[in-house]
């Protein structure tokens, strides 16, 4: 298995309602109920729970909308890692609400592309995708040498009551995170078959993929009243 860092430790794969973010914190206490990911976990449900419970909208693109409750929702979650070891897609010095912001953008800008596409995952394939997510995430978990990793794993886990009850709650976030990949398998593919191509750097042509998606949704603050 490939070995991951001690450093910087897991977690989650949390899709952050509809954010789709990997949080990386450090593992800071012996009990689950301690670790960052485990608070993580419980602060997810807990804002679930509670729902959006206003339609004020924060920002508006023209295609997707994001509300002052997501986007306090998602700022306390920023908040929670530490500065240095978050996301490293949103990660520029930024402050949680301006990483939160651009994380909202691009994840429901991705989302709308791909619906648009026609990019559609099927329960079957959703069970095999998330079967597949579980081996990989699970692998390091009982390894002596990642243990913070192992530790950080098994307090999101426990935060959701445990594993299975984790992928069960996750399980159309997942969708919509696949949904985003055959999107840009789909991309790549046109990329690769493009004439001319000389099989440049697909990760930052992907990017600049998003960058344009992102321009065209020409996303505006809402005007405070």
């Amino acid at each position: 298995m490939k070995k991951k860092s001690i450093i910087v430790i897991c977690i989650a794969v949390v899709v952050i309602a509809g954010v789709g973010t990997v949080y990386a914190t450090r593992n800071h206490g012996e009990n689950s109920s301690d670790d960052p990911s485990y608070k993580l976990g419980k602060m997810i449900q807990q804002q679930d729970q509670e729902g959006d419970t206003s339609d004020e909208l924060y920002a508006v693109g023209k295609d997707i909308q994001i509300t002052k409750q997501e986007m306090e929702n998602h700022e306390k979650r920023f908040a929670l890692g530490d500065e240095e070891e978050q996301d490293p897609v949103t990660d520029d010095g930024k402050s949680s609400e301006e990483k939160a912001f651009q994380a909202l953008v691009r994840r429901k800008t991705l989302a709308f592309a791909a619906e648009t596409a026609g990019c559609t995952v099927s329960d079957q394939e959703l069970d095999e995708i998330i079967s597949e997510k579980r081996k990989t995430m699970d692998e390091g978990i009982d390894d002596p040498e990642n243990e913070e990793y192992g530790k950080s794993l098994k307090a999101l886990y426990d935060s959701f009551g445990g594993e299975d009850q984790y992928w069960e709650y996750m399980r159309e976030e997942t969708r919509t995170s696949s949904q985003i990949e055959k999107y840009f398998a789909e991309k790549e593919k046109e990329y690769e078959e493009q004439d001319g191509s000389d099989g440049g750097d697909w990760d930052e042509a992907r990017e600049e993929l998003v960058s344009e998606l992102i321009a065209k949704q020409d996303v505006q603050l809402v005007e405070k009243n």
